[in-house]
């Protein structure tokens, strides 16, 4: 954990640093309930110049396991592999049951696109297929997040 976060200090200080401030909170983003605990976890380590993609692992009681971006694209989009994020969810060190999805807009357009609602199709059915719950998948800015699932 202290390789990723120096990395992630090494290459996006800012993240870094909302990703300390989330930290520093954990009570407050401890259990996901909504698209706002979602997008309080995951815009610490997605906001920037380029799209990334947040996973966010929960267990049972949709406690918090871990987080991580499992993607960095470009401007514009960022590519979603869903081998890799179920992998990823069912490896962490404890067990999880659900997961959530959210990536950053850089344009800081909220509103989510045709690709974002057919990746998150694809994902709930992927997710089915191996018995994980998938949550939501959110689109964050600095200042909003949006359901790209309704």
């Amino acid at each position: 954990m202290l390789d990723r976060f120096k990395r992630l200090l090494d290459e996006n200080p800012e993240a870094a640093e909302r990703l300390l401030r989330v930290m520093e909170r954990p009570t407050e983003v401890a259990q996901v309930t909504m698209l706002d605990d979602i997008a309080e976890i995951a815009r610490p380590l997605a906001l920037g110049d380029y799209e990334r993609l947040v996973v966010i692992a929960m267990n049972r009681q949709n406690k918090v396991v871990d987080a991580a971006v499992l993607s960095q694209g470009n401007d514009a989009y960022t590519i979603v592999c869903p081998r890799q994020i179920l992998r990823w969810v069912l490896t962490r060190d404890q067990p999880c049951f659900s997961f959530a999805l959210a990536h950053n807009h850089p344009s800081g357009v909220c509103t989510p696109s045709a690709q974002d609602r057919e990746v998150t199709t694809k994902m709930l059915e992927a997710a089915n297929a191996v018995g994980l719950k998938m949550l939501d998948h959110v689109v964050v800015t600095a200042t909003d997040a949006q359901s790209a699932m309704h």
